[in-house]
């Protein structure tokens, strides 16, 4: 194939994928520019630089069909003929980079996402050196690290963009409030970890991070609320001064503020909780002509309407499910309804519903009455919820006779019965 039939077959591929990608039916230009790619190997070269970009289109493609193994090959192509043309650490390598971590986040292999996250990281130290441009990258790398529990990484990549932001003259104050967010949601991270789970041979909770039940308040209160209130009350002078210039900066000052009440509600400083809730309705409230407070409601409502989970330790497996095959795996839930105090602590709690119906309750009520709750503020008074309903869903091992049940079809002898 002359080389300018090859270059327009690409092209034309490229452009019908691109559009059955937008109407989510990407499998349908698979084909298409799969061959297309063959045909431009073929007429120009294997390793042609413009052959990156259709190689991750082709990986969007099959990610989008289901074929999550080969959209990572394609992917790694891309990042193959990118490193070959451009160098071992071309930052254009980039965009596959962080397309192949989300693809192995969607299939769930947190691993193999990070060392993608950390590869992209390492490209964008080369590119940037220590200068204001590497901040966003550090940030994304620090909100990864959040999102798989690791906060003291996430603590690292935070406090390293502070400290470039902080040399900076034209920092941002709306960036630079957010990453001290994050660094105290960190703090918070660590003393109060997402997930637990259920070792029944111990009878005990097993978690990750610090023991959420240690009685030892003032070091937790030294280790972890003293660190996170600094770094709050730090975002709140920052973006103070902005709020009457803009209201995306007083929307951000509310996050903080609410946060500080959080804070101090998880660690049972139910006065400064209080006071903190309350200064969000000071800050969006308004006289009318009649010298009344008028607030912003849905700003408020977004906030206090429901009474929000701060820290909910609910078992997210019963069992050592990743000792057990796929086919003996299943999915259980529960339904508790439970009453919630103006401190944000849980009351009586009774069992909806739960399956399968043979697990023990009790653990759940257990470790629902360790978890906190922001709760419902009404005029910035926190007020009682008298039923609070929350299902769970939890994975747990099946048991073997069961799972044989399930597998085999009714005997002739039940199936008469039935029909009787």
């Amino acid at each position: 194939m002359p080389i300018e039939t090859a270059k327009y077959e690409l092209a034309s591929a490229i452009s019908l994928t691109e559009q059955k990608l937008a109407s989510l039916e990407g499998a349908e230009a698979l084909k298409a520019l799969e061959n297309a790619i063959a045909e431009y190997e073929v007429a120009v070269f294997r390793d042609a630089i413009d052959l990156a970009g259709p190689w991750m289109l082709l990986g969007d493609a099959h990610l989008q069909a289901g074929n999550p193994q080969a959209a990572a090959t394609a992917y790694e192509q891309s990042i193959h003929i990118t490193r070959v043309n451009l160098g071992l650490f071309t930052p254009e390598q980039l965009d596959a980079v962080h397309r192949q971590a989300a693809m192995f986040d969607a299939i769930g292999d947190k691993d193999a996402a990070t060392g993608r996250e950390e590869y992209a990281l390492t490209l964008q130290r080369r590119k940037f050196a220590p200068q204001n441009e590497l901040v966003p990258a550090l940030r994304r790398m620090g909100d990864w690290y959040m999102q798989v529990s690791k906060p003291a990484k996430a603590r690292r990549m935070y406090n390293e963009a502070i400290h470039l932001l902080t040399q900076s003259t034209d920092a941002e104050p709306s960036l630079l409030s957010h990453t001290y967010l994050g660094i105290a949601e960190s703090y918070l991270l660590e003393r109060f970890p997402r997930q637990g789970f259920y070792q029944k041979e111990e009878r005990n909770f097993s978690w990750q991070g610090a023991d959420p039940y240690s009685s030892r308040w003032d070091l937790a209160r030294g280790m972890f609320y003293g660190p996170a209130n600094r770094a709050l009350l730090r975002a709140e002078e920052i973006l103070r001064p902005q709020v009457a210039e803009s209201r995306d900066a007083k929307e951000q000052l509310s996050e903080i503020l609410v946060r500080l009440g959080d804070l101090n509600m998880l660690f049972e400083k139910w006065s400064a909780a209080t006071a903190w809730y309350a200064s969000v309705f000071d800050l969006w409230s308004d006289i009318d002509n009649a010298g009344g407070e008028v607030a912003d409601a849905a700003v408020l409502e977004m906030w206090f309407e429901q009474p929000v989970p701060l820290h909910l330790p609910l078992p997210t497996e019963i069992g050592q499910v990743n000792d057990y095959p796929p086919e003996r795996i299943d999915v259980g839930h529960i339904t508790l309804a439970f009453s919630l105090s103006s401190h944000g602590k849980v009351g009586r709690i009774e069992t909806v519903e739960m399956h399968p119906s043979e697990l023990r309750d009790i653990r759940f009520k257990r470790m629902l009455r360790e978890a906190r709750y922001r709760p419902q503020i009404e005029q910035g008074i926190a007020v009682r919820a008298e039923k609070v309903v929350h299902r769970h869903e939890f994975l747990y091992v099946v048991k073997e006779d069961v799972k044989e049940d399930r597998d085999q079809p009714p005997s002739t002898s039940s199936a008469a019965s039935d029909d009787a």
